[in-house]
């Protein structure tokens, strides 16, 4: 049947697998075809996208002045092999097109070009309605259609053909850096241990050396670990745990023995003067110095009695008595003094026994022999700063004091040597005085008559300990004043230009939004028994976005598509309506946020009366258009054995008028009795979102829930999938700030080499015990220091699972996407199913939102991950300690391993001792040696107020360490109340350096959530068996293409449209406006 052929006396007619119908405008003069065709496929019974020339290029713009035009009307995206030409019918069907405004949450732009709407940047926004009456059954089907300038301007980013390449998706393309890797289901291992020798990798050949003296059944009979695999995560424990102690002992080894080690100890004893002159009468009481050696006079006092020795050393202590002790016989001087007075033909003289040390003293001038109840104790020596003091000189490593000899009248040594010492006071004369025979002798008789110690040579053990301990002293110093510097520059200069919202003129037409019914509804529901118009007042009334929150900031900031994941496990009703309703409210335009809530199973938390999807599921406003329990969809799982198959129903609606797509884990028939059936993990949920973007992004093949949740989104937000650009990520018990969201995306759009943002984290309950007190001011310094330092390189080691944020793809220059959260590598590496190692359970199993910031920055080295001060959430800390210690252990080692992956990663900024690799490496051995560090504050305190000699460089760089942040928290924030807290931290510091680490350390091989979360009926078994006992079958789950199961949905769509329209053939009249 040709188009001549047909007539109004066949309204509907099926040819060239078209559906053919023919209405009529109400309008027209004469001569006008009052009965244009209306050519729709069978795509008209769910989406309804309408364009109107195969040359069109906007398939979402409805124009109403092309309806007036009476042109045949094409259906976006119609696949016409649906309709078998043996199945060729003809109905009674009349459709009315109702051309509308456009809805009123569409922002427009003034465009004049009349020809723009045929643009690919195309701005005009219109919507259509057509309408199905059916009069037995007393039915009107209104079927929408719209569209939304925002959608083209994403449109717009793709600006080179490619319809042919593999990896283009819905008119986006996206790029890899690497080569794209295979995302088939298979086993996804860890890296394989190179093997060194006897068929062993080196970590597991340090671990069988280390752990050799305990047989294996002595585990099985003692310790209970029958499997292997607990025996060898229990080695590899106690392997670590040995590796810190060794690290512990080297660093007491370095502060306290390296010194004396490599320095070459001389058999007599020497002591500083600087030591000696610090002695006090009740510490060191009767100690003198006599001619250069140091002796203790306490015998001497008590067995002599004389009077003399009792007035003048009882009642001091480290002075140089050396003049008490000269000779007053000329014939007793050196034959060396004699021979130079001979030869100079002068007299020799001798010295007074008197000393200067008090003024009121008369008794000071007593000379006295050395006496064999004078106990010798050692030698004195002299700094090279200790010489440059009075008429000391050096002579052949000796110190004499020749003050005596310069102000007597008879200069015996001759006028020469006399002269020499004038000149060479405080300097090394040994070269002057061997350079002749008479400064020869001089030097012996100087030496013997006026000697006061010797010099403190070093030799090169010496030098190179003293070197070392310097060394190190002044890079600890050097990164302590760095990073306090360096975060102080960030907090003046920088944070403050990181999420900076300007408000924008909202008396500008097309600049305020709101959410409307047309821009969420689904365009079309036929074939449902649920009432059409009820679904519409229905969801009228909770999208009508009247007292929705709007964006009230620059516009460019508001228009970024953004998920809001939010992953759920065994919280209660109150944490998890508070974290919804905090995303709802923040100021951000409905129509690009997406609530996307994953519930970790069908999990009934302890207190709770209702499974955690039960609570979720009260609290929204479920779609209509879709049955109230949908059909669990299959998807593969991060687990072992036949745990891999999962399944997981997706709810779809709003929750206070914001779009909300819900997955619960619901678990295969099997499991259904289980425990907790569904349950796979925290990592697990966000795989679920991340694999989907990969999807979408790559057109790779999807399991049957990604298509679900593609159809749903879809239908729920009116866009594709691949438009969301960001996904912010928060935990069930967090509360957003309401211009927290605004202020990260305002981060990322302002800087496209961002890959990643967080907040501050605050806690809501500081006040509710002494374990909430003592975590407050750690929270605000890892935040404010810490954060703050590592964005100075754009390289944060850690973004905060419970409010954090990443780009799902990122735009380059030249029109193309690149993936960053939903990269290849990212999902390869952190959906790794197979863990065998402590090491890469410890990354896998308790810190995985560390895990995945580590990735990050090995992925994508170049590219930044930062700290947005002002934007910031509210959390709920452990209130009491056994949490705590639970919470701290998991983080804790969870640092221990993601730092020593890091501490690999060559492209980090910097170079050696100024690069972010040496300061992980520092942050790794300092976490590690955090009991030991504690211990020797202690001692060092201990030290500096009972021992001899006050530790100064010690105590600046504790004092550095422990007060730098108060000064911090004084010149930034200027919130004084952090210094109270600072002081209740301090108080706890045996806790936090302690305590916490070393039980964190003893239980490295304990991966279970502990006292976090707590569920009924756990049985402490985690997400899965420890071992596989089942091989999963991937064939259990259909992996297809969206192309496959597109034409599969619609095939089913047509069989409907040919079922109703039998139905209702002959039954249904036009509507008459």
């Amino acid at each position: 049947m040709s188009d001549q052929e047909d007539n109004s006396d066949t309204p509907v007619v099926v040819k060239d697998n078209r559906i053919r119908i023919e209405i009529s405008d109400g309008g027209g003069g004469e001569g006008e075809d009052k009965n244009p065709r209306l050519s729709l496929t069978t795509e008209l019974l769910n989406e309804m996208d309408i364009r109107f020339n195969e040359s069109y290029k906007s398939p979402y713009a409805l124009s109403p002045e092309d309806v007036n035009k009476h042109n045949l009307y094409c259906l976006n995206n119609g696949d016409n092999e649906f309709l078998p030409e043996e199945k060729q019918k003809q109905a009674n069907v009349h459709v009315h097109l109702h051309p509308v405004a456009p809805p009123r949450n569409v922002s427009r732009k003034q465009n004049t070009d009349i020809n723009s709407s045929n643009s690919i940047n195309d701005d005009f926004s219109s919507s259509a309605h057509l309408t199905i009456s059916d009069n037995v059954n007393d039915k009107s089907i209104r079927i929408v259609s719209r569209t939304s300038s925002r959608i083209q301007r994403h449109t717009s980013y793709n600006v080179k053909s490619l319809s042919k390449d593999p990896n283009l998706f819905l008119g986006k393309q996206v790029v890899l850096d690497k080569p794209q890797i295979s995302t088939q289901y298979e086993n996804r291992e860890g890296k394989p241990e190179d093997n060194c020798c006897f068929g062993m990798g080196w970590w597991s050949l340090t671990t069988a050396i280390m752990t050799c003296w305990i047989p294996s059944f002595m585990l099985k009979k003692y310790g209970g670990m029958t499997s292997p695999m607990v025996q060898k995560a229990w080695r590899e424990k106690v392997t670590l745990c040995l590796l810190i102690f060794l690290l512990c002992v080297l660093l007491g080894f370095f502060t306290y023995s390296f010194t004396t080690t490599f320095c070459k100890k001389d058999p007599i004893p020497t002591f500083s003067i600087t030591e000696v002159s610090k002695y006090r009468t009740d510490y060191k009481p009767h100690v003198f110095i006599i001619h250069g050696d140091l002796y203790d006079l306490t015998d001497y006092l008590e067995k002599s009695g004389d009077t003399y020795a009792t007035e003048i050393f009882a009642n001091y202590t480290g002075k140089d008595a050396s003049p008490l002790f000269r000779r007053q016989d000329v014939s007793t001087y050196p034959k060396s003094c004699t021979d130079l007075a001979k030869k100079n033909k002068l007299t020799m003289s001798t010295y007074p026994c008197t000393v200067s040390w008090s003024s009121s003293s008369t008794m000071l001038n007593h000379c006295f022999t050395i006496q064999k109840s004078m106990k010798f104790l050692g030698r004195v020596t002299y700094n090279w700063d200790e010489l440059q003091s009075g008429n000391r000189i050096l002579i052949n490593g000796k110190v004499a004091d020749v003050s005596e000899y310069m102000k007597s009248t008879s200069k015996f040594l001759g006028k020469s040597i006399s002269s020499l010492l004038s000149s060479y006071t405080q300097r090394d004369a040994t070269r002057k005085f061997y350079q002749t025979e008479d400064g020869i002798n001089a030097s012996q008789c100087i030496s013997e008559l006026f000697p006061v110690g010797q010099l403190n040579h070093q030799n090169s053990g010496c030098f190179f300990a003293t070197t070392a301990m310097n060394t190190s002293v002044f890079v600890i110093l050097l990164y302590v004043l760095t990073k306090f510097f360096l975060a102080v520059i960030f907090s003046w200069l920088i944070s403050h230009r990181l999420g900076k919202l300007e408000k924008k003129d909202t008396n500008k037409p097309g600049m305020v939004r709101s959410t409307s019914w047309e821009d969420l509804e689904s365009p079309f529901t036929f074939g449902r028994d649920n009432d059409h118009d009820d679904t519409i007042i229905n969801n009228q009334s909770y999208a009508s976005g009247l007292d929705a929150p709007s964006n009230i900031y620059l516009d460019e900031y508001g228009d970024i598509y953004t998920v809001l994941l939010v992953t759920c496990y065994s919280e209660n009703e109150s944490g998890i309506r508070t974290t919804l309703e905090s995303l709802s409210k923040t100021m951000y335009d409905n129509n690009y946020k997406l609530l996307f809530v994953v519930a970790d199973g069908l999990i009934k938390g302890e207190g709770n009366t209702k499974t955690t999807p039960e609570i979720i599921i009260d609290m929204i406003t479920l779609d209509k258009r879709y049955p109230p329990v949908p059909i669990p969809q299959s998807y593969i799982a991060i687990a072992d054995g036949t745990k891999r198959h999962n399944k997981a129903q997706v709810y779809v609606g709003w929750f206070n008028r914001t779009p909300i797509v819900v997955v619960v884990k619901c678990g295969t028939e099997s499991e259904q009795k289980a425990a907790k059936p569904g349950n796979r993990g925290k990592r697990d949920s966000q795989i679920i979102v991340m694999n989907f973007f990969q999807k979408v992004l790559f057109n790779d093949p999807m399991v049957p829930l990604e298509f679900d949740l593609f159809t749903k989104i879809h239908t729920l937000m009116g866009i594709t999938p691949d438009l969301f650009e960001i996904i912010l990520m928060v935990d069930a018990d967090t509360k957003v700030a309401p211009d927290s969201l605004a202020r990260l995306v305002a981060a990322m759009v302002d800087d496209p080499m961002i890959m990643g943002l967080c907040g501050e984290t605050r806690i809501s309950n500081k006040s509710d015990s002494w374990v909430t007190k003592i975590q407050v001011f750690e929270y605000y310094i890892s935040h404010h220091m810490s954060k703050a330092f590592e964005s100075i390189f754009g390289g944060v080691t850690c973004l905060p699972g419970c409010f954090c944020m990443y780009r799902i793809k990122a735009p380059l220059d030249d029109g193309y996407w690149q993936p960053i959260i939903s990269h290849p590598n990212i999902i390869q590496d952190y959906s790794q199913n197979v863990v065998e190692t402590l090491h890469e359970k410890n990354l896998l199993f308790l810190g995985e939102d560390r895990f995945l910031t580590t990735l990050m920055l090995k992925t994508f080295p170049s590219r930044k991950l930062m700290f947005v001060p002002k934007a910031y959430c509210k959390t709920m800390v452990p209130d009491t300690f056994p949490v705590l210690l639970s919470q701290r252990r998991r983080w804790i080692n969870s640092t221990i391993h993601n730092l020593f992956e890091l501490v690999f990663v060559r492209q980090l900024c910097g170079i050696f001792c100024f690069s972010m690799q040496f300061v992980i490496a520092l942050e790794l051995f300092g976490t590690l040696t955090l009991p030991a560090a504690i211990i020797f504050t202690f001692i060092l305190i201990i030290v500096s107020f009972i021992g001899p000699v006050v530790p100064i460089v010690p105590l600046i760089m504790l004092a550095c360490i422990l007060g730098l942040p108060a000064v911090l928290v004084a010149i930034t924030s200027r919130r004084l109340v952090y210094i109270a807290w600072m002081l209740i931290y301090l108080c706890a510091l045996p806790i936090w350096n302690f305590v916490l680490p070393t039980y964190a350390y003893w239980h490295f091989d304990d991966f279970s959530w502990g006292e976090t979360r707590k569920v009924q009926g756990d049985d402490g078994a985690g997400h899965g068996p420890a071992e596989k006992e089942e091989t999963f079958d991937i064939k259990q789950v259909p992996l297809r293409k969206w192309a496959d199961y597109e034409k599969d949905r619609r095939r089913n769509l047509t069989e409907k449209w040919e079922t109703n329209i039998k139905k209702w053939k002959g039954q249904l009249y036009p509507i008459q406006e």
